[in-house]
């Protein structure tokens, strides 16, 4: 790439030192390194970082965290081994009450820019254990070398992260996904299955009540007698190894 005809003092695979000045909506830092804008996913604001150049477009470029040179105080480990994978949490690296007041002027900023209001925010309010709290799921199905994978899309990517325990899933989410993880690895050997398109399900949904404690099931079927002939084993078995924590299990 020639850079002086782009007008971008970089090409991709380059290192550059950025500073890091706000998180975007979708919570990766932005900062500038000689100039140009670099969207960075994991970088926090107040923090130096270096980061490799993978997208450039015309006026800003994309960067992969490498190095974090000064880190933020409000920087914290993440609760989930999967964090930095996974595209389900994109802000467990940051403190819960400053992700709280990035969500306030995410609104603010989003009322302003679009609104033309300036109007006051209040506070978020925040919960007092920020776990298990999220009642629904989109779960992807994929399979890797005759082994079933069931998770959630990695960031930016289509790259299923296989999850057996999520943190902040309702736990009958986390029940019920290891359960059909069972059911379609038993499967998947007796029918041979090899690919992704060999699974009759493009994905499955789990929501769960916290007032009642119980789960509603949508197996998305693919197209065929096969897969709904599995969906209706599969409900009967689920039905049968949870009766009262199953709402009902539909395709």
């Amino acid at each position: 790439m020639n850079k002086s005809k782009e007008h971008v003092p970089f090409n991709v695979g380059d290192t550059a030192s950025v500073n890091i000045t706000d998180l975007n909506h979708n919570g990766e830092g932005v900062g500038k390194a000689e100039g140009f804008t670099l969207f960075i996913p994991g970088a926090l604001p107040g923090e130096e970082v270096q980061a490799k150049v993978t997208v450039l477009k015309r006026g800003y470029g994309r960067a992969g965290l490498r190095t974090i040179i000064k880190p933020s105080f409000s920087r914290t480990e993440p609760f989930c081994p999967l964090a930095s994978r996974c595209g389900g949490c994109q802000l467990q690296h940051l403190n819960y009450l400053e992700q709280l007041a990035w969500k306030r002027k995410r609104v603010a900023d989003t009322l302003k820019r679009i609104g033309g209001l300036t109007r006051p925010v209040k506070p978020v309010i925040g919960m007092e254990h920020p776990l298990a709290f999220r009642n629904k799921a989109d779960i992807h199905t994929g399979i890797d070398n005759g082994k079933i994978t069931l998770g959630f899309y990695a960031l930016q990517s289509r790259r299923i992260v296989d999850v057996h325990d999520c943190p902040v899933q309702h736990p009958l989410n986390n029940r019920f996904m290891c359960l059909i993880r069972s059911l379609l690895q038993s499967d998947a050997a007796k029918y041979c299955w090899s690919k992704e398109n060999d699974i009759p399900f493009r994905g499955i949904t789990l929501r769960s009540s916290f007032s009642n404690n119980q789960c509603m099931i949508v197996f998305k079927t693919n197209r065929g007698r096969s897969a709904y002939q599995l969906y209706r084993k599969y409900a009967n078995l689920l039905a049968r190894e949870a009766k009262k924590e199953l709402a009902g299990v539909v395709p």
